[in-house]
């Protein structure tokens, strides 16, 4: 049956057999059929949406003016910066966030881990691109070498073999980089292969990326892809 929490309305699994109940239940159907089944989105002037396992059902709010206090301006800022830090990343998320809460987003899990990484000093965001995290989980992290080759313009991963007798680090799981470029806020996610090879392998950057702007994070994933392990901030050496 259904429950109110404040203004907005829980619907359970099953409606009441009252009068009021069946209206109820019959507009939640009408909002999963046209919602894809999440019961997600506005009809009229209700908004339907899931919150911690519940749906909810609320009137729509007026015109809402933001709050103009600096810390509600601090965040809003430092939550744009991110948004569009996740944006440009959503390629590399899925590989290293795989074991996230169900209904999450591997962008929102970016964010989640990452809004901290944020300051604000007079309305500027800054990023601190070493505490960056693109995967999260229970395995042991590879152990890679980054060169930056300034004539190729190309970076060269030497991965260490290490492989122990442990389910976090087997020979055959997958050990990944990304590559992101801040002043262009692009990035690319390269394969380096399994955790048991030791062969050397280049990346060409793009002819605008600027060295100076590179950063690296390396992070390894089992085969199945159900684990993965949290990344690690790689410093880039020049040759």
């Amino acid at each position: 049956m259904s429950k109110f929490l404040g203004n907005a309305q829980v619907f359970g699994q099953n409606a009441g057999s009252s009068v009021s109940g069946t209206k109820k239940m019959s507009v939640v159907f009408f909002a999963m059929q046209t919602n894809d089944n999440k019961l997600r989105g506005a009809i009229g002037e209700k908004v339907y949406f899931k919150l911690h396992g519940d749906y909810f059902a609320r009137t729509r709010p007026g015109s809402i003016t933001p709050s103009q206090e600096e810390l509600a301006v601090n965040v809003r800022l430092k939550m744009r910066t991110m948004g569009k830090l996740a944006k440009a990343v959503k390629y590399a998320t899925p590989y290293g966030f795989v074991s996230r809460p169900k209904g999450e987003s591997s962008s929102n899990a970016f964010v989640r881990v990452n809004y901290g990484c944020c300051s604000v000093a007079d309305g500027v965001v800054s990023v601190d691109y070493e505490r960056l995290v693109f995967a999260e989980g229970s395995m042991m992290p590879p152990i890679v070498e980054v060169s930056y080759d300034e004539a190729g313009h190309a970076l060269t991963f030497t991965a260490d073999p290490v492989v122990d007798d442990i389910p976090g680090c087997l020979a055959d799981d997958e050990v990944y980089a990304v590559v992101l470029e801040t002043g262009y806020n692009q990035c690319k996610l390269v394969k380096l292969g399994m955790r048991g090879t030791s062969e050397p392998q280049q990346v060409t950057l793009h002819p605008l990326w600027n060295q100076e702007n590179v950063h690296v994070y390396v992070f390894a994933a089992n085969a199945k892809h159900s684990d993965a392990s949290t990344s690690v901030y790689t410093p880039v050496t020049t040759v």
